[in-house]
């Protein structure tokens, strides 16, 4: 019996030599793994920080897509309300400067007249830029003759075509207005008329009270002609006044003309 004990002992010392030591006799170190389905394990953890993580990432995301959505919408929201408050505030004016525009043109097309260019320091600025006489009020606007000189220039040179006067030029004196120029058309000469200016239904007019060219007797074109030369150049400048003035009255003096503008 005491020796079966004793086989038994050295044959379990043995299988305890044999399963402690490797092949070489060193003990084989091993990594510790996570079995499928083990949460509590290394590797279970850090998959569900990441899936938590992710989860987190696309709440931020679309939270600040819904935010700028928000934004954009309220900024459309408020740039068509300032955009409605400018439309209704400038509305009425603007209908008014169209009425004024209309009313104008229809009055150019009854006339055969358009509007003409503006120009700075010109005689028509002069006319145009008045400023408004204030209730039954009155306006006084002084025109020269080197002014009036020069718009009749810049009328001829608007034309393009030869003017049948040639080089005109006026004077103010003894009340009336004293057109000279070379006349080329019916006759040669050089052409002198006397205009006495007034006015009519707020319009400008003139009277001829002389004319000569030379020993010959005037005719009536060549005085068609020295009036429109006027009219081109003086009239068309008078004719822009602002809207609800007009000419009173209209006085020649020496070297200057003297126009009373009121409100009609």
């Amino acid at each position: 019996m005491k020796q079966i004990w004793t086989r038994w002992t050295v044959l379990l010392i043995l299988l305890l030599l044999v399963s402690g030591c490797g092949g070489n006799g060193r003990t084989t170190p091993t990594l510790p793994t996570t079995a499928a389905g083990d949460v509590d394990g290394p590797g279970g953890q850090g998959e569900i920080l990441a899936t938590q993580a992710a989860a987190v990432q696309a709440e931020y995301e679309a939270s600040l897509a819904t935010q700028a959505v928000a934004t954009v919408a309220a900024q459309a929201a408020a740039q068509s309300t300032q955009a409605a408050e400018v439309i209704a505030e400038e509305s009425p004016a603007l209908a008014t400067q169209a009425a004024e525009l209309l009313e104008q043109g229809e009055a150019a097309l009854e006339n055969g007249t358009l509007p003409i260019p503006i120009e700075p320091g010109s005689l028509t600025e002069k006319f145009a830029t008045i400023p408004l006489p204030e209730g039954s009020g009155t306006v006084e606007v002084t025109v020269t003759e080197a002014e009036l000189n020069q718009a009749i220039a810049a009328a001829q040179a608007q034309a393009g075509a030869p003017s049948a006067i040639q080089n005109p030029q006026v004077r103010f004196t003894g009340g009336a207005i004293i057109l000279t120029g070379a006349l080329s058309e019916p006759i040669n000469g050089q052409l002198t008329v006397s205009f006495a200016p007034y006015v009519e239904n707020n319009t400008l007019q003139f009277e001829v009270v002389e004319a000569s060219i030379g020993n010959f007797q005037v005719p009536p074109a060549a005085l068609q002609t020295a009036e429109q030369t006027l009219n081109s150049s003086l009239g068309t400048a008078m004719s822009q006044l602002p809207a609800g003035t007009g000419l009173q009255s209209v006085t020649v003096g020496e070297g200057t003309m003297t126009v009373v503008v009121g409100r009609l």
